[in-house]
């Protein structure tokens, strides 16, 4: 019985599971950012070259109370670039009225062009391969329906070469593929022409 225990002991590092690819373990690994200070804003940055007033973190979440009206208000992680990641937020309405938010991926931090997840006050998830901050047209590359409510949900983007993969609450709404971008850095936006409050928790990614 002893030697049987021996050899297992021996052997027991090659049984076990290999590690994930993570920091300290040699890979750029998941990144999830729980908003547990108001200085984790300054780990972002927007298109407007400075955070805007309407961007507060509290309680563990980041929201955006609207009062810029009319454009998308981006927020994303400067001097990313990763080809193949997922992007992923649990993400919150507070009213459903003239609501948008999103998560993108691949974003061009020189242009804004991105590869956009918009969730909608309307019933719609929607890709896009979405057009530069400046302007110009967007392509929808896909859309399907959910039950518009104000509760917390999860959308996820993932980007595996040209396959897109969208899903909400772990259920797959979209699937596609589309060449146009091929890396870039992940971001987190919402889009009011109301008073909506939009809600970002646990925003996740792979860099």
């Amino acid at each position: 019985m002893s030697l049987i225990l021996a050899i297992l002991f021996a052997f027991a590092p090659l049984l076990q599971s290999p590690a994930l690819p993570g920091p300290g373990n040699g890979g750029g690994g998941w990144v999830t950012d729980n908003f547990t200070s108001s200085g984790d804003l300054n780990n972002y940055a927007s298109q407007l070259n400075a955070l805007p007033n309407d961007w507060s973190i509290a309680n563990n979440t980041l929201s955006n109370s609207g009062s810029v009206t009319g454009q998308w208000m981006s927020l994303y992680v400067p001097s990313l670039s990763v080809a193949n990641t997922t992007v992923s937020a649990k993400v919150r309405m507070s009213s459903t009225a003239s609501a948008f938010l999103a998560i993108s991926g691949r974003v061009n931090l020189s242009t804004g062009a991105r590869y956009q997840v918009q969730l909608e006050g309307s019933g719609a998830v929607a890709l896009y391969d979405h057009a530069p901050w400046t302007g110009g047209s967007s392509t929808l590359l896909g859309s399907a329906s959910w039950t518009a409510d104000t509760d917390w949900h999860t959308l996820t983007l993932q980007m595996n070469g040209a396959s897109l993969t969208v899903t909400l609450d772990g259920t797959q709404k979209i699937s596609t593929t589309d060449s146009t971008l091929t890396s870039g850095s992940v971001a987190m936006e919402a889009y009011n022409e109301g008073s909506t409050t939009y809600s970002f928790q646990q925003f996740t990614y792979i860099r």
